[in-house]
């Protein structure tokens, strides 16, 4: 005679569970879309930083040229102004002054004094091409592989001759401590998440700045997802 009641019981039941099934569903959905989101602002924000603070080396190197081009200057007087630069802008790894044939005459490192760079790959692309090079952790990994980009400019004479190249570098744990340093800040913002791990990838796929280990792995060799999808160049999570 309660067989009915039985019925209404287990039914109301089934549909309460799948009323919770839903709500944890779209709960799911939601915080992972909110989650998603949030990376992928904090990623862009952090690369516009990185481009801020590459930008603002180009124009140093520039500034450097302009000013040590054009009139005689003696290496001591150089030295001083890579000394300056470099007490200025720390983010600065080493900053060195190579002569025309090759030879560092000025350098922030007394022990790259004397070096000849005449073979290297910044030196040879600036006296060919004569114009500002900038090289990444790929090509500067076989030469130094703490540096994570390096700028290289032409200096010229007052009648036109090159005169020397300036050579300028900065290693992935300075790049990192500037580009990073608001990051704490992101992270307490993004209320999802206790901690933001991160990796910034060489055109090739190493990850020579990595928060979780110091090991640069090629990511896109080992056919990490989003490693993988960086290669589209488009924004996403």
């Amino acid at each position: 005679p309660y067989s009915w009641f039985t019925k209404v019981i287990v039914t109301a039941i089934a549909i309460a569970f799948l009323g919770v099934s839903a709500s944890l569903y779209f709960l799911q959905r939601h915080l992972v879309i909110h989650g998603g989101k949030s990376l992928q602002v904090t990623a862009h924000a952090i690369a516009t930083g990185m481009d801020q603070v590459l930008y603002e080396r180009h124009g140093d190197i520039q500034l450097f040229a302009a000013t040590v081009g054009g009139k005689p200057v003696q290496p001591a007087d150089i030295a001083y102004i890579l000394r300056s630069f470099k007490e200025a802008y720390p983010v600065y790894s080493a900053l060195s002054f190579a002569d025309r044939q090759g030879r560092v005459v000025a350098a922030t490192d007394s022990s790259a004094l004397g070096v000849d760079v005449s073979r290297t790959a910044w030196f040879r692309d600036t006296v060919k091409t004569g114009m500002i090079g900038i090289m990444g952790y790929d090509a500067l990994a076989s030469e130094h592989e703490r540096f994570a980009v390096a700028f290289s400019a032409p200096v010229w004479g007052r009648n036109g001759e090159l005169v020397g190249i300036v050579h300028t570098s900065i290693t992935a744990k300075s790049l990192e401590e500037v580009v990073f340093s608001s990051l704490s800040e992101i992270s307490k913002e993004l209320s999802l998440f206790k901690n933001v791990e991160y990796q910034v990838l060489s055109g090739t796929g190493i990850a020579f700045i990595d928060s979780t280990s110091g090991l640069k792995d090629n990511l896109r060799a080992l056919g990490v997802t989003s490693a993988v999808l960086a290669e589209s160049r488009r924004e996403g999570w």
